[in-house]
């Protein structure tokens, strides 16, 4: 057990052992309270760790989060893994047929250190291999993990 110190309800001094408002206020202590509760600390992490077991449980079923990005490298890798090799992807950047959007596709995906999710080239790679914008995402999760 411990014994908390409260003023407007908020927590202001901590107590070891189980003291009455009498047996606090004998302490003399220099802390302005209002109000003494008493903490079960077996109950209260009981409480905690059943909160946490809940959590977690909510959290297994929710859809695993998209990531903005991956590193070039583990987009290439997961893009090989369904079949595209990356001079698929040069392929499809350079049948562009804007010489200057050509170009920029090309600096942005060779020089790339990272691939963001929501890049226009990502669709038109996408649309090229038949891929639904899900189907995207859960590259981008799988991507991750690599």
């Amino acid at each position: 057990m411990r014994t908390e110190l409260l003023k407007n309800g908020k927590r202001v001094a901590v107590l070891s052992g189980n003291l009455t408002d009498d047996e606090v206020k004998s302490k003399n202590l220099a802390v302005d309270y209002d109000d003494v509760r008493l903490i079960d600390e077996v109950a209260e992490n009981a409480f905690f760790e059943k909160e946490l077991a809940d959590y977690r449980a909510i959290k297994a079923k929710l859809p695993p989060k998209v990531p903005k990005s991956v590193t070039k490298r583990q987009a290439l890798l997961m893009l090989l893994e369904i079949g595209i090799k990356e001079s698929d992807v040069i392929a499809i950047i350079d049948s562009i047929n804007d010489s200057t959007e050509r170009e920029k596709a090309r600096i942005e995906f060779l020089h790339a250190s990272s691939i963001d999710r929501n890049h226009p080239l990502i669709s038109v790679i996408a649309d090229a291999n038949g891929l639904s914008s899900d189907k995207v995402d859960d590259l981008f999760i799988s991507a991750a993990k690599l």
